[in-house]
């Protein structure tokens, strides 16, 4: 998944609910990152020769939070009936992205606190920053039956942002059991960026995307 994360140097904070003194903190430079390797599940029902529903789950595999859902319904032309099928599908639908990037891992000394309605006691905490969007989308996908159970697909999707909401998330680690939460912004929370207080979005706005893998049916 082609997703831009631009350059910035970011620092985040958990403050107490009193006095708003530090609990937790940590800062770094966070490298410019093009692509996420994703992994996809998920299953089409079709109503009919061309007209299908479909769901589906995303998910990455290291480095950052990505957890994408969407649902949506759409329609499939196949364009070579007699040799190797090559559909074209149209696709209309909502989709939820969070996603964040790690920012670093904080040192515990306060000891043991609450965020996000959870208890932390870990020395080591990772700590994300990021945001959870919605969108409206069309897909356009363009895919080869390479075999019965197996498929290659392009897609470019244009999405348009209706809600989002921004959080930190925190993880233990070094835990045999270790908690995680994601908290949105609030009196609590303390982010920087470039040394300016920062509540937006890290991704780099833009309307279009592209995405190349293969299906396995």
């Amino acid at each position: 998944h082609l997703l831009y994360t631009n350059p910035q140097t970011m620092k985040l904070t958990w403050l107490t609910k009193d006095d708003g003194q530090p609990v937790i903190s940590t800062g770094a430079t966070v490298a410019p990152r093009n692509l996420e390797v994703v992994a996809h599940w998920g299953f089409d029902v079709f109503f009919g020769k061309h007209a299908f529903a479909r769901i589906g789950w995303a998910g990455d595999f290291w480095n950052s939070i990505y957890e994408q859902s969407h649902q949506g319904i759409g329609l499939q032309v196949n364009l070579i009936k007699r040799r190797r099928p090559f559909y074209v599908r149209v696709i209309g639908g909502h989709s939820r992205l969070r996603y964040a990037r790690k920012i670093g891992q904080a040192t515990n000394e306060f000891g043991k606190f609450k965020a996000g309605k959870k208890k932390f006691k870990a020395e080591k905490i990772n700590m994300y920053y990021g945001s959870r969007t919605h969108y409206v989308e069309g897909t356009l996908e363009l895919a080869v039956e390479a075999n019965r159970h197996l498929e290659i697909f392009a897609r470019g999707t244009w999405q348009k942002a209706f809600a989002e909401q921004s959080h930190i998330y925190l993880w233990e680690r070094r835990e045999i059991f270790r908690k995680k939460a994601r908290i949105p912004l609030n009196d609590q929370t303390e982010v920087l960026q470039n040394g300016v207080p920062f509540r937006g979005n890290i991704i780099e706005r833009n309307p279009l995307f592209f995405s190349v893998g293969v299906i396995f049916k």
